[in-house]
């Protein structure tokens, strides 16, 4: 037999046997159950001013994440994806979680993004005192008392 026969032979072989590795891998049946992930009902309000860790942390806030074999799995979740901005600084943050057994579970969550403007109000003398508030001025107009921010 020449070496190129048997090399083809050889390269055949391989290709068969990696998609055959490729089809068992994704058609694998499922164990267990897929994880449970809850997170804070409404929209999320985060300052533009937050840097990515920041951010991150503060959509991981509040939620649970649960699989019926390895119990509470929360610190798995991850932020897997995030939308562009849509209308009034709306984003969609998808989150995830694998659990020990490869199961995943994926659940959208929207934020709001916010800018944060710092005033000083004097008292009803009119003058400034060290317990200084801050305003947090949305997009949308609204206003809520930060006291003590600075």
């Amino acid at each position: 037999m020449n070496n190129k026969v048997r090399n083809g032979i050889i390269f055949l072989v391989i290709v068969a046997l990696y998609g055959g590795f490729l089809l068992y891998d994704t058609h694998k049946p499922q164990t267990g159950s897929s994880p449970v992930i809850k997170v804070p009902k409404g929209t999320l309000v985060l300052d533009t001013g937050m840097d990515q860790t920041a951010t991150n942390q503060a959509i991981l806030e509040g939620v649970k994440a649960t699989d019926k074999e390895d119990g509470n799995i929360t610190k798995k979740v991850f932020v897997q994806d995030m939308s562009t901005f849509g209308e009034g600084d709306v984003r969609v943050v998808t989150l995830g979680v694998f659990d020990k057994d490869d199961n995943y579970t994926k659940i959208k969550r929207k934020i709001k993004y916010t800018k944060s403007v710092c005033v000083l109000l004097p008292d009803e003398a009119g003058k400034f005192k060290s317990d200084r508030h801050c305003q947090n001025v949305s997009n949308d107009r609204n206003a809520e008392s930060c006291a003590g921010f600075l």
